[in-house]
C-alpha cells in the first residue's frame, strides 16, 4: 500500500524533505496508521506534512519561519502566498490537531477524513499552485489526485470551492441547499462556501449555507461573521451591527469582526452623510484594530486613515496613510526579490489600498498611475472592487476639498494641488 501510494508521486514530490523531516516517511507512516483505528496518529501526521510546507514557503520567500503554524499561515496570507479557501483547510486541520495534541474533545472517523482531505489540500496548493514553489501540474505520475481522501464528496466540494471557475449551482446541488450531512460535518465548508457565494453577489445562495451552518454550529465565529457581512452587503444594517457588535464584545482584536463591523458603521455614514457618530464609530474601531493586530492589516490602516480624513482630520489620515505605505512597499520589496525568476507582486487589494495611501499623501500621479494599473491588470476577476476603490477615491478627493469626477481624476485630466479648500 505504502509502495503503491508513493510510487505514484512526482520525483520532485517523493524527495520533498528537510533535515528535520521526509514527505515520503510522514505519507508512508500516514498510510500505515490509517488503517488501525486510531484517527488521532492520522490526524497528527496530516498536521505535520502541513506544518512542513507552511514552513518551506516561507523559506522560499527568504522570511523565517515561526515554530507555530497559525502564524505561519498568517505570514502566507499577508504576504498572498496562499489562497483564501485553501488557508481555511490548514487552519481547520490545525484545529482538529489542536482537538487531538490538547485532548479537547474525541476525535473520530469523520474528523480523520476530513484531516486527510485538508492535508492532500494543501500538498497540491504547496507543488501545483504556491508562487514560489514548483508550479508542477501534478504531485501524482499519472496526473490523477493523490486520494488520500476517500470521500469523494469531501473532494468534490473542496475542488469546487478552490477551482478558477466556480460554478454556485454545481456547488449548491452539491451540498444539497446546505443540508447535505457531509456538507455539515465541518463548519469550514459552509463557511468558505458562503464567502464565495458573497463575493459573487449570489446573495439569497449565501444566505441558505448560512443558515444552515449556523443551525448546526450556532457558536462558529467565522459563520457568524459572514452572516454579519451578508447582511450588510443587502442593507440590513440593522440586524448586522447588532450581531457584529456582540462579536466584537466577545473579541475586539479579531481583524475579521473588526473589518466587517467598521465597514457596517461606514455604510451607516454614507448611506445618509448625517450619521457623525457612526462615522467616528467606524474610525475608532479601525484604528483599534490596526494597532491592537499591530499593524499588519493595510485594509483596517487605509480605513482608518480614509474616515479620520472623512472627520475632517487630515494629520491623522496622512500619518496612518504613510504607515500603511511603509508596510505594503516593504511587503512588495519582499515578494520582488524572493525568485528572481518571477514576478511577484502584491494582490489586487493590496495594490489599491497601497495608491490609497498614496492619494491621502498628495502624491496624485503616483496614485492615479497605481490604481489604473492595478485595474487594468485585475479587470477581469475584479470589476465589483474596482468601483469600490474608485468610489472611495472620489469620497478621499472630496474630503480633502478637491472637486473631480471619476473621469477627471482617473484620465489625469484633471490637475491637483494639496491643500486645496483644507
Amino acid at each position: 500500500m505504502n509502495d503503491e501510494l508513493t510510487g505514484r508521486l512526482v520525483e520532485d514530490v517523493a524527495q520533498h524533505s528537510s533535515r528535520r523531516f521526509s514527505l515520503r516517511d510522514d505519507l508512508d507512516n500516514l498510510v500505515k496508521v490509517r488503517p488501525t483505528g486510531a484517527p488521532e496518529a492520522t490526524i497528527i501526521y496530516c498536521v505535520r506534512i502541513v506544518e512542513s510546507l507552511a514552513e518551506n514557503a516561507l523559506m522560499l520567500a527568504r522570511m523565517d519561519p515561526s515554530p507555530n503554524l497559525f502564524s505561519n499561515l498568517t505570514s502566507l496570507h499577508a504576504y498572498n502566498l496562499i489562497p483564501m479557501s485553501t488557508l481555511y483547510w490548514a487552519n481547520s486541520l490545525r484545529w482538529i490537531g489542536n482537538a487531538v495534541r490538547h485532548i479537547r474533545r474525541r476525535v473520530n472517523a469523520v474528523d480523520m477524513e476530513l484531516s486527510l482531505a485538508f492535508a492532500e489540500a494543501c500538498i497540491e496548493w504547496f507543488f501545483c499552485r504556491c508562487p514560489l514553489a514548483l508550479r508542477l501540474a501534478s504531485v501524482t505520475k499519472d496526473g490523477a489526485r493523490l486520494g488520500l481522501c476517500k470521500s469523494q464528496t469531501f473532494w468534490r466540494m473542496l475542488t469546487e470551492i478552490e477551482s478558477s471557475d466556480f460554478d454556485q449551482h454545481v456547488m449548491m446541488e452539491l451540498s444539497g441547499n446546505g443540508r447535505n450531512a457531509e456538507f455539515l460535518k465541518t463548519p469550514a465548508l459552509p463557511a468558505t462556501f458562503a464567502q464565495a457565494l458573497i463575493d459573487c453577489e449570489a446573495y439569497e445562495d449565501a444566505a441558505v449555507v448560512l443558515e444552515a451552518g449556523l443551525e448546526t454550529y450556532a457558536d462558529d465565529l467565522r459563520l457568524r461573521q459572514l452572516q454579519g457581512l451578508l447582511w450588510s452587503r443587502t442593507g440590513e444594517l440593522d440586524k448586522a451591527l447588532s450581531s457584529l457588535e456582540e462579536l466584537y464584545k466577545a473579541a475586539p482584536n479579531d481583524d475579521e469582526t473588526t473589518g466587517i463591523l467598521a465597514g457596517v458603521h461606514k455604510r451607516v455614514w454614507l448611506r445618509t452623510r448625517d450619521r457623525q457618530d457612526s462615522l467616528k464609530r467606524a474610525c475608532r474601531i479601525y484604528t483599534h484594530g490596526w494597532r491592537a493586530g499591530k499593524m499588519r492589516s493595510p485594509y483596517l490602516g487605509i480605513n482608518a486613515a480614509a474616515t479620520a480624513l472623512w472627520q475632517g482630520n487630515l494629520e491623522e489620515a496622512r500619518f496612518l496613510a504613510h504607515e500603511v505605505r511603509e508596510l505594503l512597499v516593504g511587503r512588495r520589496a519582499v515578494l520582488e526579490s524572493a525568485h528572481v525568476q518571477q514576478h511577484l507582486t502584491l494582490n489586487f487589494w493590496d495594490r489599491v489600498t497601497l495608491a490609497e495611501a498614496d492619494l491621502l499623501l498628495g502624491n496624485f500621479d503616483e496614485a492615479r498611475d497605481a490604481y489604473n494599473a492595478a485595474f487594468e491588470d485585475h479587470r477581469s476577476e475584479q470589476l465589483g472592487g474596482i468601483q469600490v476603490a474608485r468610489d472611495q477615491a472620489i469620497e478621499d478627493l472630496h474630503a480633502m476639498g478637491l472637486s473631480a469626477t471619476e473621469e477627471e481624476f482617473f484620465s489625469g485630466r484633471q490637475p491637483f494641488t494639496w491643500g486645496k479648500g483644507t
